[in-house]
Formats: structure tokens, sequence, C-alpha cells
């Protein structure tokens, strides 16, 4: 079947190849071109779909960075001044940062293609 037709030729210069058994081609005619459109329709074969890979992000958009902030701001912070060791403090300090983050910037998965 012509791919490309004019006023004075016919030619077949667009193809379809394929390995697969049961392969039905039409053409057809777009009108945008001097090229006809090529339509493949594959029967009985299932799609492969691409694997999406899903990646673990911190949800750190602007709105949740000033939630984050107004929260760290209204802690009381006692635990600081406290006569506990400086292991003691900072283990403290980290566990209190961390349960504001945590809850205003929270881990989640994301999809993303390859």
């Amino acid at each position: 079947t012509p791919t490309r037709v004019t006023p004075t030729t016919q030619s077949a210069i667009d193809n379809v190849i394929s390995n697969l058994p049961n392969v039905a081609v039409s053409m057809i005619n777009t009108a945008i071109a001097d090229h006809f459109g090529q339509e493949v329709i594959i029967i009985g074969q299932k799609i492969e779909r691409e694997h999406k890979i899903t990646k673990t992000i911190r949800d750190t958009r602007p709105e949740n960075i000033s939630l984050l902030n107004t929260s760290l701001s209204k802690e009381q912070w006692h635990f600081i001044n406290s006569n506990d060791s400086v292991e003691q403090q900072f283990q403290k300090f980290n566990n209190c940062l961390n349960f504001h983050f945590n809850l205003y910037c929270p881990i989640k998965s994301i999809k993303v293609g390859h």
C-alpha cells in the first residue's frame, strides 16, 4: 500500500516491520503532510508497562517549613538548661527537633521514572 501519494506518483516509503505474529497495519490520511500516517494494531500481546521506581523523600515544601518553624518557635526548650550531661541534652534536643521535623516535614514515597 502506498504511503506517499502525489498527483503523478505513488510510493511505499514508510514501512512497519515486526516479528510479532498478529499485526495489522492500515494507512490514515492525516491531511497534514504528503505522507499517510500508519496505524499499527497488535493483537494478543500484553503491553509491558514501565516499572516505576519509588523514591523516599522528605516533604519540605515551603508551607511545611513554615509550619515547622512556627511549631519550633512555640517549643519550650527547657530541657537544654537542665543538669543533664551534654550528651543527654543533645539527645533531648535531637529527639525534640526530630519530633517536629517528622510531624511537619514527613517522609513520603514518590514514584519516579527511570
